[in-house]
């Protein structure tokens, strides 16, 4: 168990391929990107990753790695734990919980070493590894089926691209740039609930500045008129987390709630979250954004001839990407059917 040595992201030329540069993200399994080989070695594989401030979570590492600062590694000397990984980043995350969020306590490499895990075990005291593979082989097996009656309830089966996908892939669109504040209401909660006195268990989202889960971190019933609308973007001041909420919803410290100018949804949502992220890249991590600054920040957005934006075109830009994706969950679909169910025995 050890810190990783950091490389400052601002400093990188990322490429298409080499090493992963590891972030304190959840997204993308925290991949930033890719670089060329530094001046010393990278990070090992089939190791477990650890952020240590703002979204403290545990990934695992199966190809060489670079990491941005304030990382932890986490090698097995254990034999059995990197084929149980699956189960032991959920041991982990569920031990690292108490400090996803929060910035005044976090984890530390003793506090790591002294951390208690939750995992089964044989009469002799052992991990039992036998089940943990088999309880995660169940699990992805079941999401499996999930997964193809989700497609089918959804429409999202039909995955292969239209000559009007084809042409949406093809069209090079002209960008404007917009300011935020012309585009979103921009507004502070309307109550802010502290996680440490809150309640789980009730009906309604607790949104907070973590990057799992669509940032919510739990359910809970409060006084309705403290409700935040939904079909809006929330947004996290200082660790410029975004999600689309469908619902309304109760919030956490610092989240600024986006409400948008005119017809909104989640496709466009998921348009305007990218375009927002690429414009507030220019600040620093931590920093926190007043609404003032959120306001100005300028975002850019395809037009139509006129200068408008162009709605239509980022609808239909998600849609296609939304296809591509599914088409490669699908083609590997076959292949997880198979190996899960030769593992569980069906």
């Amino acid at each position: 168990m050890k810190t990783s040595r950091s490389l400052d992201k601002g400093n990188l030329t990322l490429l298409e391929e080499g090493y992963q540069f590891i972030g304190r993200t959840y997204d993308n399994n925290g991949i930033q990107g890719y670089i060329a080989r530094r001046g010393f070695e990278p990070n090992n594989t089939n190791v477990f990753s650890v952020s240590q401030i703002g979204s403290v979570h545990a990934q695992f590492r199966e190809s060489l790695w670079y990491a941005s600062q304030n990382i932890f590694v986490l090698t097995p000397n254990v034999d059995g734990l990197v084929q149980c990984k699956l189960y032991l980043i959920t041991a982990l995350n569920k031990g690292l919980k108490k400090f996803d969020g929060g910035y005044a306590v976090y984890p530390t490499l003793e506090t790591l070493r002294t951390m208690p895990l939750q995992l089964p075990i044989l009469p002799d005291g052992t991990p039992d590894f036998e089940y943990m593979e088999a309880y995660i082989a169940q699990l992805e097996a079941e999401r499996v089926a999930q997964l193809e009656a989700y497609l089918l309830a959804t429409g999202l089966a039909d995955y292969d691209l239209s000559h009007e996908d084809e042409r949406v892939l093809a069209h090079e669109p002209v960008w404007g740039e917009f300011r935020v504040g012309d585009l979103f209401w921009i507004t502070s909660s309307k109550k802010k609930f502290n996680a440490v006195d809150v309640k789980f268990g009730g009906s309604y989202p607790y949104v907070a500045r973590g990057e799992a889960n669509n940032g919510i971190r739990g359910y809970i019933d409060s006084d309705v008129s403290y409700l935040n609308d939904g079909n809006t973007i929330s947004f996290g001041q200082d660790t410029a987390t975004m999600f689309y909420q469908e619902l309304p919803y109760f919030t956490g410290d610092k989240i600024k709630i986006f409400r948008f100018k005119g017809k909104f949804n989640k496709i466009l949502a998921l348009f305007f979250m990218v375009a927002l992220k690429r414009g507030f890249s220019m600040f620093s991590w931590g920093q926190s954004f007043n609404e003032r600054i959120l306001e100005d920040t300028k975002i850019q957005l395809p037009i139509f001839p006129d200068g408008t934006p162009d709605f239509e075109y980022m609808e239909a830009y998600i849609r296609v990407q939304q296809k591509q994706v599914i088409a490669d969950v699908v083609r590997g679909l076959d292949l997880e059917i198979s190996a899960t169910r030769g593992i569980v025995g069906e």
